[in-house]
Parts: C-alpha cells; structure tokens; sequence
C-alpha cells in the first residue's frame, strides 16, 4: 500500500488593488507609445512607397 503525499498549501501573496491600478496604467502607457511607433512608421512606409525614389 503506497501512502500519499499530503499537498502543501501554496503560498498566496496578495497584491494591493493600488499596485494593479498603477501596473495597468503604465502597460496601457507604454502599448500607447508602441502603438504611436507603429503608426509612424507605417506611415513612413507609406510615403516611400507612394512617392518613387529618384536615383
């Protein structure tokens, strides 16, 4: 007869709400400044592609 191994219980940490507001607001920042970067490089490519280089 094998014994079991009795689980231990995890460790739980809490987080304030405060810190979780504070993460989030400096994610949703920084994909904002991502996203202003994509948009200004599409339109970059944009415009080499619509006006043709002269060689």
């Amino acid at each position: 007869m094998e014994v079991q191994q009795v689980k231990r219980p995890t460790k739980i940490s809490f987080v304030s709400q405060r810190d979780i507001v504070e993460k989030n607001r400096s994610q949703r920042e920084h994909i904002l400044r991502v996203l202003d970067q994509l948009k200004v490089a599409q339109q970059e490519a944009a415009a080499t592609v619509d006006t043709p280089q002269q060689r």
